[in-house]
Parts: C-alpha cells; structure tokens; sequence
C-alpha cells in the first residue's frame, strides 16, 4: 500500500521542503480536508495568539461580534437541509446559503469535496454566486496556498483602493498600533507635545516622501528578536533623517559622540560650540 505524504510534507516552490510545523503547513492540511498534524496544529494556534495580541481594541470587538453573529447562526444550521431531506450534500449546502445559515458539517464537507473549478467561484453565504473578482475571493486563493486568479487580483486591488479612499488614515491607525501599540490619537498627541517638529533636529516636515510622516522611535534593546514593540519602549517621533541615523549608529551613545568629536575636529570647532 502507498503511503500518503501529508499535505504539509509536499514541497512547494516557496518551500521546497515542505511547510511541517509552519501556519502555511496548517492551511495545507486544511485544504487537503485531512487531520492537522501536531506540529502545524502549534504553530497555527501560536499565530492566531499572536494576531490576537496585535488587535486594536475597536477590531477586537468587531470580531468577537462577528464569532457571536456565527454561534448564533451555526444553532440553526441543521433546519434548511434536514427539512429538504438533502443533508450532506452539495443541494444541502446550497439550501443552507438560500436560507442564509452557516451551513452543518456533512454539508460543508460535501461542498469542500465538490468540483467548483476554482476556489473562488464556490458559493457562500455572503456570497451565493461565488466570489470571483472580490477581495473574499482573493483570500480564498490565499487560504488555500494557491496564487490567485486575474479576476480576484484586479477585484482585490479595486476594492483596497476604495477602502483607502474612504478611510485614508487605515494604514497608518493599523500599522501603529500593529507595530508600536499606539493609536493615532497618541501618534497626534505625542507630536504635538514636540511641537510638530522631529525631537532630535528640530524639523518641521517629514523628510520620508513615502510615508509622508513622522518615524516612531522605540528603544531596540527591549524588543531587539522582533518587528514589532512592547509598546512600552517608544521614546518620539523623528523625521526620517534623524530615525536612520540613530539606527545607523545602533542607539550607541558613545558612536554618536565620536562622530560629533570627528567632525568637530575636522571643522576646527570644539564639541560645545556644537548645537
């Protein structure tokens, strides 16, 4: 008898040997509809942690309303096949979408087995026509590791472009509290506690033409194995210049004061006369 390799153990072209203990190989399994092997089931459950933590407060609760709306769905979800005598079956799992119901497990399973093409075009509850051309179908394709079709791309990338039209601050509300565990009304408060200027040199304008801000500066050495901070370490707000250098110079005090004695000797001053 052949033995099965579990999803998780095939290579792929970003992971040429195999995903095993990794988020990515957690969804293989997934996708296979196959058990979740220990490893994967870890590495899953520590990135759900770990999203969760990063969670503003307003998306947090956003989201345990949705998980509340889906519990309260799921208790009726055995009526609409049950009563068509269609249960575990893809018609099952389509009367469950036209009554609006998540849909019971042996439904579910049927409609996961079942050909619809793409992953995309397999219909939902919020979506009974499938989800080609939508940012849901876009993720569908990521969910399932697979690249996403031309449809799904261009909706994905028309509806982020909406999405930044009518809420311009997103980015920038979810990268700071992501990363520094700051909200924006802090960001605002902190720079303007400086003057709305850097806190080293003193400018008025950000230097960074991308991001067209004010960089946050934290202390490396509280968080120096990740991305992200604490929120506990941040000390202000630099312009792009000033942030590079200190990052340059890896927050020693002791390199930066030989850099102002270099200069300072090269310029014939001496280090009090510099400002």
């Amino acid at each position: 008898m052949t033995e099965v390799t579990p999803a998780c153990a095939r290579p792929t072209k970003r992971r040429r040997n195999g995903s095993t203990g990794t988020p990515t190989g957690y969804t293989a399994h997934r996708a296979a509809r196959e058990p979740v092997c220990e490893p994967c089931l870890e590495a899953w459950r520590a990135k759900q942690a770990e999203r969760k933590a990063n969670l503003s407060p307003a998306r947090l609760e956003k989201e345990r309303a949705r998980k509340a709306e889906l519990a309260r769905l799921r208790r009726q979800a055995a009526s609409a096949c049950v009563s068509a005598g269609q249960q575990g079956t893809v018609a099952g799992y389509a009367a469950h979408i036209a009554a609006d119901q998540v849909s019971c497990r042996p439904c579910r399973d049927a409609s996961a087995n079942h050909d619809y093409g793409s992953v995309c075009a397999r219909p939902t509850r919020r979506c009974p026509n499938g989800r080609t051309g939508t940012r849901s179908g876009y993720l569908a394709h990521l969910y399932a590791g697979e690249p996403a079709c031309d449809a799904c791309l261009k909706g994905n990338a028309a509806q982020e472009k909406v999405s930044r039209a009518q809420d311009p601050e997103k980015a920038l509300r979810n990268t700071l509290w992501s990363k520094y565990r700051m909200t924006l009304e802090d960001y605002r408060a902190r720079l303007e506690a400086q003057g709305g200027k850097c806190a080293v040199c003193g400018i008025d304008a950000p230097t960074d033409f991308r991001t067209r801000r004010f960089h946050v500066d934290h202390d490396h050495s509280c968080c120096p194995t990740s991305s992200k901070t604490c929120g506990k370490c941040t000390r202000g707000l630099l312009c792009h210049a000033c942030n590079t250098g200190l990052g340059n110079f890896q927050d020693n005090p002791e390199r930066l004061l030989a850099a102002v004695a270099y200069l300072t000797a090269r310029k014939g001053a001496t280090p009090d006369a510099v400002h």
